[in-house]
This record gives C-alpha cells, structure tokens and sequence, in this order.
C-alpha cells in the first residue's frame, strides 16, 4: 500500500470542501481531542522548521545550537504574547484559520497546521517570516540576521569548501545497493522481521555531501596538524585557535538541527496520514498518546542509528585522519561491532553515529526539499506499516469483542526498550 496515493484523495476532498480565504477549523476537527493535538504538534513543528531555515545567517553567531536556542526561544515568545499582548494577534492574524475569540496560544500553532492540510506551504513561509520579524523587531534573541562576516572567517570558509570539493567520498558505499543491501532488522529470534529500505537519495553537490558526511564533531579532526585543512590554514598564516575551530563547528552544526527539525515535521505529517486510513482509523485506542509514542519512536537514536549504519553513512568520508579519529575516540565499539559494559557509553555511541542520518537529511532537504520528504515518508511507511495483525489483540467491550493494536510491543520491537 502507498499511504501517500492513498491519502491524496481524502485530502483532496477537504481541500476543496475549505478553497474559502481563511476559513475557519471545522468544529468536527476541533471536537477530536487527538486532531487537535495533531495540529497543535504539526504546526508548532512546521514553524520551528521555517523559523531554522530563515535564520541560517546566524550561523557564524553560533551555529545550529544557538540557532535552536533562537527557535526555542521565539516558541516561549509567542506564547507569552499571545497570552499577554494583542499586538502579535493583530500582527499575524489576517494569514490564520482562527477564531480569534480561542485566545490560548495553543490555537495559533493548531490553526498553523491547519493551514498546512488545507493550504500552500508557502502560506506558512510568509507566516514564518512575519513571527520571526515580529519577534527581532522587539529584541527577541539579540542577534542580527545581517551581521557582518570577518575577513578570517571568509577564509577560513573558503579554505573548508575547498577540503569538501576535494576529500574523497565512497559513493558506492552510498549509492550501490548491490554492494551494501539496504535493510534493517525488527524484533528477535523467529518473530524477526527484515525491513528492506529504499536507496538512499543523491546529494548532487560535492561540497553539500562532504559536509553531511563530517560529523559536527569531527570539526576536531581536520584541526590536526597532519590533516591538509589544517596545512592550508597555516600557510595562510591563519592561527589555530578556538576561534578558527568554532567557524567550522558552527557551520556542520546547521545541517544537524536542520534535520532534526525536518524529520520532526514530517513525522507529524505522516502519522496524520497513517491515522487516517484503515484499519488504524479504526483502532479506538488511537489517541494522544499513541500518537506521541509512534513520534518518539520515529526520532529515537536507537533507530536513525539503525539508518545511519544500514547506509553507511557514518564510514562514506574517505579521510583516515577523520576515521581514525571517530574509530579510536568517539564509537570505539560500535566500529568494532563490540558492546560496552557501560550502557551510558553505548548511548553516547549510539547518538553520535544517528547524528549521521539528521545530518545528511538535513543536507538533503536544503538541496532537494521533495526528494527528502519522499524518502523518509517511504521509510516512516515501511516501519510503521510493520504494525499489522501480529499486533492485534482481541478483547471483550460490552459483551461484544473488540481490538486494538499494541503500539507499546511494536515500538519494543523497533528499539529493543520500552520507552
């Protein structure tokens, strides 16, 4: 089955049933305590995601982690207007789907995901833009999107762009699935299930891939004093400090929260999609909760670690200086295919290499925005269809039987933990 053909037609039909400008949510939606937190976690999603991409020109002020802050930040700050001061009603209201008389800042990212089942994208950019305008103009952050990048730092940049465009990448690692098949496995002994995955979409730029294939971290690596990048700073009399460091951590640190945030809009999107259609619309267990838990398992590191390895994302760089580094220092076991002792160092292992999967998602979506949602949604679809009659359980309600799914056994299958 194709969730997404299957799925365009009934959005079809609401589409066209709300062509009106700005209509208002339909109370049917509004009466669903899971939509409404459907909506409220898609909107709220969808605009840290805009908000990130439309602040990419703070990265030299401190990358994708103070990026985040910024978002995170902007999120409290439309809470507290929205509670406590008209102005942003009045600023942003005319592009929303909302009763104004539901004045709990909930209903403005509710109504944002409305916007998103019922009208272009771009809606939601233009939104985007006027919140996070609203929220500089009064000081919010204390950063400017227009600050000037030093002399130094241009170099440094360009001296990075040229290690990109020049570090060799194991494309057939990447893209030939006849040398490494895609799969990965769910559950344990004879209930095991082998999920295939789809090929791994091309990144077209050299400079882009290289990037996505250097973790955030490893910024360390081509800071040694063997490594050529580190060779073309001095001879441009360049210091190696922490300040020099902090240009190219910054820089890979984007393409992480980028991902992070598409995989967490897409997933709200999906699960809008899954919910719909039989027979899990059917399922009367389906709420908040379920709804939540699906999420978290679609983001767990357990899993794009999973994803990372079974395209080998984390081993495509074809730098010794840098694999020698994540070998010996950062993922000792996993690239040795040993466990720890210690569970805290297999959990550290365990994000580093899932970072991996958000970057390179991250580089995808920056370069080719319907290619990446595409993949992950036949992704999402492949392990969440795993959720079939093997799951079902039969019980008696009023004298009738009845089922339902259990999510809860299906996601300790996906993870090999109760969350």
């Amino acid at each position: 089955m194709n969730i997404n053909r299957a799925f365009c037609a009934q959005l079809r039909q609401v589409r066209l049933r709300h062509t009106m400008a700005n209509p208002l949510i339909p109370t049917e939606m509004l009466l669903s305590a899971w939509l409404r937190h459907h909506l409220f976690v898609l909107g709220f999603d969808k605009l840290k995601l805009h908000a990130y991409k439309k602040l990419s020109s703070l990265i030299s002020q401190g990358g994708g982690g103070v990026i985040k802050n910024v978002v995170f930040d902007m999120s409290l700050f439309v809470k507290r207007e929205w509670n406590n001061n008209l102005d942003l009603l009045q600023h942003v209201a005319p592009d929303l789907t909302l009763n104004l008389n539901m004045l709990d800042f909930k209903w403005f990212y509710i109504s944002v995901g409305y916007m998103m089942l019922t009208q272009p994208e771009s809606k939601v950019e233009l939104l985007t833009d006027k919140v996070v305008n609203f929220y500089l103009d009064l000081g919010g952050g204390h950063l400017l999107l227009d600050a000037p990048i030093g002399n130094t730092e241009k170099q440094i940049l360009k001296l990075a762009a040229k290690y990109y465009k020049s570090v060799k990448i194991n494309y057939r690692a990447l893209y030939d699935p006849n040398l490494h098949p895609r799969f990965i496995t769910v559950g344990e002994g004879t209930s095991a299930v082998t999920i295939c995955l789809p090929d791994l979409p091309k990144i077209n730029s050299k400079h882009l891939l290289a990037k996505a294939l250097l973790h955030k971290e490893l910024y360390r690596a081509v800071f040694l004093v063997d490594h050529p990048f580190c060779q073309s700073l001095m001879r441009q009399n360049i210091s190696i400090n922490r300040s020099a460091l902090n240009v190219i951590r910054y820089d890979l640190l984007f393409l992480d929260g980028l991902g992070d945030f598409f995989l967490a809009t897409e997933s709200s999107e999906f699960l809008y999609k899954f919910r719909s259609l039989k027979p899990y619309s059917e399922d009367a267990s389906f709420g908040k909760k379920t709804y939540t838990l699906l999420k978290t398992i679609l983001a767990t590191n357990t899993l794009l670690l999973r994803l990372a390895v079974a395209y080998n994302l984390h081993t495509a760089l074809d730098d010794n200086i840098v694999s020698e580094l994540l070998n010996d220092s950062y993922i000792p076991y996993i690239s040795s295919g040993m466990v720890s002792n210690d569970p805290l160092v297999m959990k550290y292992e365990e994000e580093f290499v899932a970072d991996y999967f958000e970057q390179y998602v991250g580089a995808l979506y920056l370069e080719q925005p319907e290619v990446a949602k595409e993949w992950i949604n036949i992704l999402f679809e492949r392990i969440l269809f795993l959720i079939s009659d093997s799951y079902k359980v039969i019980h008696r309600r009023r004298k009738l039987l009845a089922s339902h799914y259990d999510y809860r056994a299906w996601s300790v299958d996906v993870i090999g933990r109760s969350i």
